[in-house]
């Protein structure tokens, strides 16, 4: 079975209603001259002064039920056609892809690269 056909968790139709119901307000509002519809608590934050979706706030599955999602994309897994991106979930060892851009960060590596920076 692919996580395509999967259906959709609760949390993440929870996180849906929320961001229709902060769209339906802002059509409820739109002619007065000004709106006050704040978009947190409304399946949105804001990161860096950017609106980013709030897709889930849980885990999409248990533990052991991820550990079987694994890839093997042949363009970097930077779009949601990634499995492992579209479960929100880093690559793995597992995974097959190529150029991957969404594997998780090695702690040992990234010390390396930071003592290589402070030589600099």
């Amino acid at each position: 079975c692919s996580d395509d056909m999967l259906p959709p968790t609760c949390e993440s139709l929870l996180q849906h209603i929320r961001r229709a119901n902060y769209q339906a307000a802002i059509w409820r509002q739109c002619l007065d001259a000004e709106m006050d519809i704040p978009p947190g608590c409304h399946g949105w934050r804001i990161v860096d002064g950017e609106l980013k979706i709030v897709w889930l706030t849980r885990p999409p599955a248990r533990d052991s039920i991820l550990e079987f999602i694994h890839c093997g994309c042949k363009t970097g897994c930077e779009t949601h056609r990634c499995s492992c991106k579209k479960a929100m979930i880093q690559c793995t060892d597992v995974c097959t892809c190529a150029g991957c851009m969404n594997a998780a960060i090695d702690d040992e590596q990234s010390d390396k690269e930071m003592e290589e920076e402070e030589e600099l």
